[in-house]
This record gives C-alpha cells, structure tokens and sequence, in this order.
C-alpha cells in the first residue's frame, strides 16, 4: 500500500494535467464556497477536480499514509493494542473518505 501511495506522490508531481497536485490545490474558503454552492442548488463547475474531490484526495493519501504506517507497526509489535485500534480506526476513516469520494464523483 505504501509503494501505491508513492506512486500516486510521484504521479502528483510528474502526471498528467488533472492528476498533478497543483491542479487541485484548493485552500478552506474555495472548499466552503464549493460545498456551499453545491447545497444552494447551483453548484460551481471544474474541469479536472473540485474543492471536494481535492480535500477527498488529500484525505484518502493521508489516510492511507497512516493505515500503513500503523499497520507496519502493529504487525511488528510496537506500540501493543494501541497501534492495532489506531490502525483500525484509519483503515475504517479511509473507507469512508473512499466511499464518499465515489457517491461525489457519481
């Protein structure tokens, strides 16, 4: 998993046009004003991603980051239980951040 996030890191910097991170660099107040106009009805259009499919990405990528990493550790046995419930709530996290960004995208 962690080689797969590298790849999307490398990706993010050398891809194409949509999938290079500063096409999707969205700061808090775009992110309101997107989410804001999506529930006003009229929602503001993008080519390439919105401010809730940019914050989704950052979530899933840092999300995953931490899945592995507490993986790593609870499969080595640092940490005792802690890194085994902490692994437990990113992996659950991502897959809500996973899903939600699949219902956005339909």
């Amino acid at each position: 998993m962690v080689g797969l996030i590298g790849f999307r890191l490398l990706w993010g910097l050398i891809g194409t046009r949509y999938a290079r991170f500063s096409s999707f660099a969205f700061g808090p107040s775009r992110v309101a004003a997107y989410l804001k106009s999506l529930l006003s009805g009229s929602p503001q259009h993008y080519v390439g991603h919105n401010p809730a499919g940019s914050l989704a990405i950052w979530a899933i990528l840092i999300l995953a980051g931490l899945t592995g990493l507490s993986g790593y550790a609870t499969y080595n046995e640092f940490g005792g239980d802690a890194f085994e419930g902490l692994h437990e709530f990113f992996a659950n996290a991502w897959l809500m951040v996973v899903g939600m960004h699949i219902d956005g995208v339909v």
